[in-house]
């Protein structure tokens, strides 16, 4: 595969006058007096076997102390930038602004936000969250949320409901979605201002841990009815599990505090939220990007109607500007075609396919929020294309054409990349075309 910036460079030629603080032009250029000096500022610069010089004219007022004057590393990268010489590249990924880990409590045998410490617990934090998001005008961020919980072996009530029985694992979901919502709650009114979606939450899978319950010497086995699995009858207030020896509720706090103390470390609800900031460069060149995926290369003599392809960008399925959910190169005049009629022969320009799909700001944060992201390092954004061939066509064995298709990409912010993509045979086969950046260039 290869890449191309084919940006074009803006034109310096009318750059003039006096500098401002920022290097540009504040007036036009007066008849130069004799109190007027004049520095121009050269850089040489190698490219594609080319010397290129650059010229960048000054005018220093005699006040001014002229005996060194140094053009910045600020503005020999702009003049490059503008010709094309440096690309726009994401070098970084997020930064970690907060985190927040939490052990979170419920009232034995309750799930509903009202038995949760809610308010000593999460509260405090998510305020926090709510300010950044709040001062970080012009930013965007995502929130990352694990949730981990463990129960013990003690019988599980859903004392919500009567007290009813219930296996290992069903109050630590429900309490799980719980605290899912609660957070989701608390900062759904910042999507779209400084957070990009929802949280992204994970609920990891409960833990059951801790001793026993049966076979202590509190539950002994052979006293177990054979429907109860978990041991119930061990808990009751007047359950004998021996002569002279205390049964759980009168020896839990005394007789058997050590294995209380184990229970109830295997009991736990832990919040792990992650609210990253995401380079403003990110967003500029994702905001409105356009991905071509064409086929221009008439040397490979496409003419065939099984070219047809879901494509996607992390997973994110891409709409065709024309409402499609695929991008067709197709040529040969069925459906699909997108300019059918047109393809005489294989070797017709007129052969040529083209599929803009527009990644829209929305669609940009849906595409984010399936990002992987970690601090310091720049995210990747995979292009990825599943053979649909829609009309069953047989010209490759009921496949896609394979080999054929090219991807353009363009950013937000201008800066386009060409590149060489291969596409594949199998039927419902998806494979990834490209690997890119933020701003469109190759991974």
């Amino acid at each position: 595969m290869s890449d191309t910036d084919t940006g074009t460079p803006e034109d310096l030629t009318n750059v003039s006058g006096e500098l401002n603080e920022h290097n540009t032009p504040t007036n036009p250029i007066n008849k130069p007096t004799t109190t007027d000096f004049f520095i121009i500022s050269f850089i040489l610069y190698h490219k594609d076997n080319e010397l290129i010089w650059f010229c960048k004219l000054f005018i220093l007022k005699k006040s001014m102390d002229y005996k060194r004057f140094l053009i910045t590393e600020v503005e020999k990268k702009d003049i490059l930038k503008q010709y094309g010489l440096i690309n726009e590249q994401v070098t970084s990924g997020v930064t970690d602004t907060l985190t927040v880990d939490k052990k979170v409590t419920f009232k034995g045998g309750y799930y509903s936000p009202q038995y949760a410490d809610f308010k000593t617990s999460l509260d405090p934090d998510l305020v926090k969250v709510q300010q950044f998001l709040a001062n970080g005008k012009g930013k965007a961020f995502i929130v990352n949320v694990k949730i981990g919980s463990g129960e013990s072996k003690i019988p599980n009530t859903d004392n919500e409901n009567g007290g009813k029985r219930v296996d290992p694992g069903v109050l630590s979901e429900k309490r799980l979605e719980t605290i899912r919502k609660y957070i989701t709650d608390k900062l759904q009114s910042y999507v779209g201002k400084g957070l990009i979606s929802l949280p992204k939450i994970t609920n990891l899978k409960p833990v059951i841990g801790g001793p026993e319950w049966i076979g202590q010497p509190f539950c002994p086995k052979d006293k177990i009815p054979a429907d109860d699995t978990q041991g119930y009858i061990c808990a009751g207030a007047n359950f004998v599990p021996a002569p002279n020896v205390a049964n759980w509720t009168k020896g839990k706090t005394s007789t058997y505090k050590t294995i209380l103390d184990q229970y109830i470390a295997a009991q736990y609800l832990k919040v792990s939220l992650q609210l990253k900031e995401i380079p403003t460069i990110i967003k500029e060149c994702m905001d409105n990007m356009k991905i071509q995926v064409n086929y221009t290369d008439i040397s490979k003599k496409h003419v065939c109607n099984s070219a047809v392809y879901e494509i996607k960008v992390n997973n994110v399925l891409l709409t065709r500007d024309d409402g499609a959910k695929y991008a067709s190169l197709n040529n040969n005049g069925d459906r699909y075609d997108n300019n059918p009629g047109t393809c005489r022969h294989n070797q017709d320009p007129q052969c040529a396919r083209f599929n803009t799909f527009t990644i829209t700001p929305d669609l940009a944060n849906s595409i984010l929020s399936a990002t992987k992201f970690e601090a310091g390092q720049s995210p990747s954004f995979t292009i990825s294309a599943k053979c649909l061939n829609p009309t069953n066509n047989t010209d490759w064995t009921g496949g896609c054409h394979e080999g054929v298709g090219n991807i353009v990409v363009r950013n937000g912010k201008g800066g386009v990349f060409n590149y060489v993509s291969a596409t594949q045979r199998n039927k419902d086969q998806t494979v990834t075309l490209k690997s890119i950046d933020a701003c469109g260039k190759s991974k």
